[in-house]
């Protein structure tokens, strides 16, 4: 099966969790490292078995919402 990017719109689940970027450009999930086990066991319960996060560097690799005026 191909990969498919899932959303919070599709998998609200992913939203109860927080990413963010350290100061020397880590990502972390909920304090952790993107890449660590206990994140991987968070985003596959909240999105289903089998998913999994991936390192991208695309440039449409981010959902962006609309800016409302």
């Amino acid at each position: 099966m191909p990969a498919a990017n899932l959303l919070g719109e599709n998998r609200p689940e992913l939203l109860r969790h927080k990413a963010m970027l350290t100061a020397s450009g880590d990502v972390l999930v909920d304090g952790h490292p993107w890449d660590a086990k206990d994140v991987a066991l968070e985003v596959e319960k909240a999105a289903g078995t089998g998913t999994r996060l991936v390192r991208s560097d695309e440039d449409d690799r981010f959902d962006v919402l609309p800016c409302w005026s």
